[in-house]
């Protein structure tokens, strides 16, 4: 990598079935400061182990979620669909 790069992990589905809890904190003390999850709940699972990362959720901002995204500071990823 080069200087002054960042690096993103994807550790959706509780890390490919490795465990998040394990991977995520290993993935952060070598750097990675930002992290990828699918659903909602995954983020905020991953909120509590790693309280100061930034979290995105790949299925974006789902209606009635407002509260529960922003009292664990996780951030929706825009998509929409194509037809």
């Amino acid at each position: 990598m080069g200087a002054g790069a960042e690096w993103a992990a994807v550790v959706k589905a509780n890390a490919c079935g490795l465990g998040v809890d394990r991977v995520a904190p290993a993935l952060a003390a070598r750097g990675a400061e930002t992290f990828f999850v699918a659903h909602l709940d995954e983020g905020i699972s991953l909120r509590a182990t790693l309280p100061e990362a930034r979290i995105f959720v790949l299925h974006g901002f789902m209606p009635g979620c407002e509260d529960s995204m922003q009292a664990h500071a996780l951030m929706p990823v825009a998509c929409a669909e194509r037809s």
